[in-house]
């Protein structure tokens, strides 16, 4: 994915200053919201910001990449965060239980009344 390969659409806050915005999500569950404008971390020359978000389409804090969104980006730069977002792997969060044994089984009851 590519700066060029976007499709940029009027900011909902154009009228205060913030250009253009294109969202995209990847395979991995991560995307990239990009945005140009007056009011965002960029300039003429280099004029992306670009926010990592989550498989939610929120943007996260929490990667390897960055602990913000990312800003006065050329077109290069912007084109290389784009497929660094892309190979990031998907998070599996995976919980560990301790096996079982016989001797480690307990068994809980539980009764409820209602009044």
């Amino acid at each position: 994915m590519k700066i060029a390969d976007l499709t940029f659409k009027a900011h909902p806050l154009f009228d205060l200053g913030f250009g253009t915005i294109a969202v995209h999500m990847f395979s991995n569950g991560f995307g990239a919201s990009v945005i140009t404008g007056e009011k965002v971390y960029s300039t003429k020359e280099a004029p992306y910001e670009i926010a990592i978000l989550d498989k939610n389409g929120k943007i996260t804090y929490d990667t390897p990449l960055a602990s913000d969104v990312i800003g006065y980006l050329t077109e290069a730069g912007a084109d290389d965060l784009l497929k660094d977002i892309e190979e990031l792997e998907a998070r599996v969060q995976q919980v560990e239980a301790p096996p079982q044994t016989s001797d480690t089984m307990t068994t809980t009851k539980l009764t409820v009344k209602w009044r």
